[in-house]
């Protein structure tokens, strides 16, 4: 179950500590409560910010829910999320006027999907063939991005007087739906959700994907290719995390701005862990962690309380989590031995 005893010790029990440690700065837990709430979803504009990161969320935990199911790590999906949007920036940039709409429009998705995909993809292929340690070197990739953001900003495509990426063209922007609860990146988010929940559930590669990660020499006798079954986890992986920069780009900055994200890839790891690696669990508990994420940053202005206690709840929680043994690692083996 989801939602049984430990799981909501472990969240009594961080409100109560999150709650002494706001106390004894000498501000109304209650008041924080209220300002979160506001602050995320308390009008259009907010719930617009609130749906979107949700959506966000939801990818960047996919990126961590599908390598964790087969006892790999993916801590990359940082990374991974900001070669997609640098991908879709260029891309946005460089298609102007050169093809169709439509055709240019899918290529930016297939290409930034890809460049995600093929770096992680790389990772899993060293796991494989050299056995090197996935959580160096997918950890590894997000300093890579960092340094190709940072470079497309200030000397491929740079904008003026500002440090950010020339605009992508207008006709590439995802346009504001009819009504805020259809919000584009929410809706894709929510989709890929599914998809995975039905891909894990219903398909080969979802039940030798469980099988690996309950049990690699069995699902070695099995018949199952864990080198194969490694090296499409990562593949996948690292393409939910780049769709989620993609859709950034598009739907929210139309640019490639310096330090664009709020840690949506961490974040991400958080959400597959408190959603026990369940897809269908990833979409609610997105959506809290984006009101937490959102509703921070009123925090500062209405109760003198730094943003930052939103991920504190978020570390607190996954600790917690840990601590009552709700969230039980299963470290990486060597799927060669």
């Amino acid at each position: 179950m989801l939602f049984d005893k430990k799981i909501i010790f472990s969240l009594v029990s961080t409100i109560c500590i999150l709650s002494l440690i706001i106390l004894s700065l000498g501000v109304n837990p209650l008041d924080v409560l209220v300002a979160l709430l506001k602050g995320s979803v308390g009008n259009n504009y907010f719930l617009k910010q609130t749906l979107m990161t949700s959506g966000i969320l939801m990818l960047t935990a996919l990126a961590a829910v599908i390598p964790f199911s087969a006892r790999l790590w993916n801590l990359g999906a940082e990374g991974q999320m900001i070669l997609g949007a640098a991908t879709a920036s260029y891309l946005g940039v460089f298609l102007v006027d050169r093809m169709p709409v439509p055709l240019s429009f899918g290529t930016i998705i297939l290409f930034s999907f890809l460049t995600g995909a093929l770096i992680s993809s790389f990772c899993g292929f060293l796991k494989v063939k050299f056995n090197a340690s996935e959580v160096v070197s997918t950890l590894m990739v997000n300093f890579i991005a960092l340094s190709v953001s940072a470079w497309m900003i200030f000397e491929l495509i740079p904008a003026k007087m500002v440090q950010r990426t020339i605009s992508i063209g207008k006709e590439f922007r995802i346009k504001d739906p009819v009504s805020i609860y259809l919000n584009p990146v929410f809706i894709v988010g929510m989709l890929c959700c599914l998809l995975l929940y039905v891909i894990m559930t219903r398909t080969k590669y979802g039940f030798q994907t469980r099988a690996m990660g309950s049990n690699i020499y069995a699902s070695k006798l099995s018949g199952i290719n864990p080198s194969v079954i490694t090296v499409i986890t990562f593949f996948f992986a690292g393409g939910f995390a780049a769709l989620a920069g993609t859709l950034i780009i598009l739907a929210r900055d139309f640019s490639l701005l310096l330090n664009f994200s709020s840690n949506y890839g961490y974040l991400g790891i958080g959400v597959a862990l408190v959603a026990r690696l369940n897809p269908l669990a990833v979409i609610p508990i997105a959506f809290i962690f984006a009101m937490l994420s959102v509703g921070s940053n009123s925090l500062q202005a209405i109760t003198g309380i730094s943003p930052m206690i939103g991920n504190v709840f978020v570390a607190m929680l996954v600790l917690s989590l840990m601590f009552f043994k709700v969230i039980r690692f299963k470290y990486p083996e060597n799927i060669n031995g």
